[in-house]
């Protein structure tokens, strides 16, 4: 679980850091129970297909359609998506 929770605060200071945004609480939660990548892993957090599928089932059955949406946009900030 520590190594979860350092996930979620690392990728957290990355996105508030970089973006100015914070994700919900939600979204923390969900990219914590993905727990696959260690600290702030960006290649782990946008090209690990398992990573991005249990993060995204996570968010879509537990958050709102407009979390979905804001953790998408985030991805996308992220991991240089257009």
């Amino acid at each position: 679980m520590k190594v979860s929770v350092s996930l979620g605060f690392s990728l957290v200071a990355l996105v508030v850091g970089v973006f100015g945004q914070t994700p919900t609480a939600c979204i923390q939660n969900c990219v914590q129970q993905a727990g696959i990548c260690e600290g702030v892993n960006i290649p782990c957090f946008c090209q690990n297909e398992t990573f991005q599928s249990r993060a995204r089932s996570c968010i879509e059955s537990e958050c709102t359609a407009e979390e979905l949406k804001t953790s998408e946009q985030l991805r996308d900030a992220v991991c240089g998506r257009s």
